[in-house]
């Protein structure tokens, strides 16, 4: 089970143990942020965390591909 130490956290207030089913869940209550809904065009939920995630990628993949051609690699 939970260490003597964790359960002692919890009855003190000190710690929570929070069940989730998917990861959305854990988001939202990681971050108070809506973790996204994936739409048609296979976006996410504008100012969602998923949303920035992916834009953060996009903005990688972009700046590799800077890197590539001014190394005439791309």
């Amino acid at each position: 089970m939970l260490d003597d130490e964790i359960v002692e956290a919890v009855q003190n207030k000190k710690f929570h143990i929070w069940a989730i089913n998917k990861i959305e869940e854990g988001i939202i209550l990681l971050t108070g942020k809506e973790a996204a809904k994936k739409r048609r065009d296979g976006s996410f939920t504008p100012g969602s965390v998923f949303d920035g995630v992916q834009k953060k990628i996009i903005q990688f993949d972009q700046d590799h591909q800077t890197v590539q051609e001014k190394r005439g690699e791309g």
